[in-house]
């Protein structure tokens, strides 16, 4: 707290709880116990009102506030293109799928707006996973547009539709990490979906 804010709330308040003390005693001719009663009001009153204008300082973690709202709001842009695909998917079972994802995502942002600082933590998040989950749905609406059944194609879109399930899981335990801010588990849990990305070939655009 600065000179200035110090000097309102711990000098005015009392000043003015004195000086309306002195005026219903001295003038008004309250009573002792009248006037020392308006004079708590008065003290109690302005306190409250320097007290509810001091600012709350957010945690950005090390990140700048520019830099927080820029990565909020890319990351916005990112999700907003997933609910996009959510709704122009016509298979049911993945359009659940893609519904439990957006649910957690929703979820994860909420905390990133209660708790800025974590967006720092979840930079994977903002940065891979949330294209990589956008690449994996569009190749799997690609996959199944040309209507071309194969052993292949049949192994691939399974392995499109079980990596859709991981990618919620490691969400959910993403947010529960991020959560009990416990940073080394949520690396660790995002390193496994990685690799079993990197394995099935759907890490890159």
């Amino acid at each position: 707290m600065n000179l200035k804010m110090n000097i309102k709330k711990y000098i005015i308040p009392p000043a003015l709880a004195v000086l309306s003390f002195l005026v219903f005693s001295f003038l008004i001719k309250l009573p002792v116990w009248g006037a020392g009663l308006v004079a708590v009001g008065v003290y109690i009153g302005f306190d409250l009102i320097f007290s509810s204008r001091k600012k709350v300082a957010l945690d950005f973690g090390g990140l700048s506030q520019k830099d927080y709202e820029e990565a909020m709001r890319d990351g916005m842009a990112k999700f907003q293109v997933i609910k996009d695909l959510y709704s122009s998917e016509k298979e049911p079972h993945i359009k659940e799928k893609i519904s439990k994802i957006i649910d957690v995502v929703n979820r994860i942002f909420e905390n990133f707006k209660k708790d800025p600082k974590d967006v720092k933590s979840a930079k994977s998040f903002l940065n891979y996973y949330l294209d990589t989950t956008i690449n994996i749905i569009k190749k799997y609406r690609n996959l199944t547009s040309h209507g071309i059944q194969s052993q292949g194609i049949s192994a691939t879109l399974a392995n499109v539709e079980s990596l859709l399930d991981q990618i919620s899981v490691a969400f959910e335990k993403q947010l529960e990490n991020l959560l009990s801010d416990d940073v080394l588990d949520l690396n660790s849990e995002l390193k496994v979906l990685e690799q079993a990305l990197k394995m099935d070939g759907l890490d890159k655009k």
